[in-house]
């Protein structure tokens, strides 16, 4: 359902703002050269859920995305092009801890600029540059202060909301999502046991070895694992591919035990 009350913003009148390079000196620019495989995971909020909408209507439609959205009129949106047009969003946080945010956009025009608010609090000024392909073309895109680090939200598990408003001109947002972070704020959560090991204590010269490897105790997601074993090659060997001065393991030397893991 769809809230048209409960703003904390200033009135749509008083964000009437005409694009030009002037507004684009007050404000933050996204961090959009993000390439990770692995960045919707997280608290992931469509952004067809909005639960508030003020200044204005988007138009919800199905194109075929690949989403995850319950929402039955569609897994996007359209239209959010009108200065002073506000969005919100109400999310639930599983766990109290420091979260960076994350977004994926489109833009065709040069001055997409929003105003952004977690649970009223301050109010936030970001520049989405234009995205390469116009409209059809999504970037991954982080939060980040004037002196680019990641900008960070301590939040308690529980309800939470998200406001965005339309300062300039258009944008397409695909989702929002909320990486958990780890107790030194500037890292990625590392939390966890990683472990390998075998199901044989000896084995014959000319026989195979299976090793696994496992992670335990981990609150969070994590999107890399890296994995170092000392062994003597006189002794141990492993099917490997040699790329230049790399040296990785063959597929023929991987079995993959979790559907969404990769080796790279």
């Amino acid at each position: 359902a769809v809230n048209n009350a409960g703003s904390s913003f200033p009135s749509s009148a008083s964000n009437a703002v005409t694009p030009s390079g002037a507004i684009l000196g007050l404000v933050t620019p996204v961090f959009t050269e993000v390439e990770d495989a692995n960045f919707k995971l997280g608290v992931l909020i469509e952004g067809e859920d909005f639960t508030l909408q003020e200044g204005g209507t988007v138009t919800i439609a199905d194109r075929g995305q690949s989403h995850t959205t319950g929402n039955p009129l569609g897994n996007m949106f359209l239209n959010w092009d009108k200065t002073g047009h506000l969005l919100g969003w109400e999310f639930n946080v599983p766990e109290s801890g420091v979260y960076r945010i994350g977004m994926k956009y489109s833009s065709s025009t040069l001055t997409s600029v929003r105003d952004l608010q977690v649970d009223g609090g301050t109010t936030y000024r970001f520049h989405y540059p234009r995205t390469l392909g116009g409209w059809s073309d999504y970037d991954q895109a982080l939060l980040q202060d004037a002196e680019g680090n990641d900008l960070l939200f301590e939040l308690a598990a529980g309800t939470h909301t998200i406001q965005m408003m339309n300062i300039t001109s258009g944008l397409n947002l695909d989702y929002i999502v909320l990486h958990k972070m780890g107790d030194d704020p500037t890292d990625p959560l590392t939390s966890g046991t990683a472990s390998l090991t075998g199901t044989q204590a000896t084995v014959q010269a000319g026989s195979d070895l299976a090793l696994t490897v496992g992670v335990s105790e981990l609150e969070g997601s994590f999107t890399g694992l890296d994995v170092i074993v000392d062994y003597d090659p006189d002794v141990l060997s492993f099917d490997t591919i040699t790329d230049g001065a790399s040296t990785s393991l063959a597929e023929s030397a991987i079995e993959l035990l979790e559907p969404n893991y990769a080796v790279a």
